[in-house]
């Protein structure tokens, strides 16, 4: 996976992650209301909701590396297959809100995952996160803050490649695993699920019931 801090990552993920302003819209979230920010990296979702007036104590991100900036939010480490809270009921129905942008493809669905983010949400609760269209093949060259990127893109059968290249800067390779609707839908049968398709980008709204 690409280190969410350097150039590269920045470069390719600008293209085609879904803004985080977006996500935050479709899951109805409002200052005041509690956060969880998954798979949150170097904070996108974190610092949006920040400049639209949460408090910082309201927000926790979660990532195997976190690494957003000093905020005073709560900052976790640790894969999403094993999120950090003892699931007792004392410790469920936390957040209003729970948003992982364009990082579902890195979750094992057959882990407790979607069952963890359904007993941490509050009842009326909505996770929402994104994900890709279909795979394809494509190869594409363009410029990011003038520098010269270029970027293959490929699957092998349910594994998503892409290979990013850059002068001065090397090569990455990050991979994922593209998970069909049929599998998002069973993995979070315990939610109210509304998918929306913009043909790049597929948006999953999951409200607790």
């Amino acid at each position: 996976m690409l280190d969410c801090t350097t150039e590269k990552y920045a470069a390719l993920y600008a293209r085609w992650l879904v803004n985080p302003g977006t996500l935050l819209d479709m899951a109805g979230w409002t200052p005041g209301m509690t956060l969880l920010d998954l798979c949150g990296g170097s904070g996108a979702v974190t610092r949006e909701a920040l400049r639209r007036g949460a408090h910082p104590n309201d927000i926790t991100l979660v990532d195997l590396n976190p690494r957003a900036e000093d905020t005073g939010v709560k900052q976790v480490q640790s894969p999403m297959e094993s999120l950090p809270w003892n699931m007792a009921p004392r410790d469920w129905d936390i957040f209003d809100v729970a948003v992982c942008r364009q990082a579902i493809g890195y979750v094992n669905l057959r882990s407790t995952f979607a069952r963890d983010v359904h007993h941490m949400l509050k009842p009326g609760g909505r996770f929402v996160f994104n994900t890709f269209g279909h795979p394809r093949w494509a190869l594409r060259r363009y410029t990011f803050e003038g520098k010269r990127f270029i970027e293959a893109s490929g699957y092998l059968g349910r594994m998503v490649m892409h290979i990013q290249a850059s002068p001065g800067l090397g090569l990455d390779v990050t991979k994922f695993r593209w998970h069909s609707d049929d599998e998002l839908h069973e993995a979070f049968w315990m939610f109210r699920v509304g998918v929306h398709a913009d043909g790049r980008s597929i948006r999953w709204v999951c409200t607790k019931g």
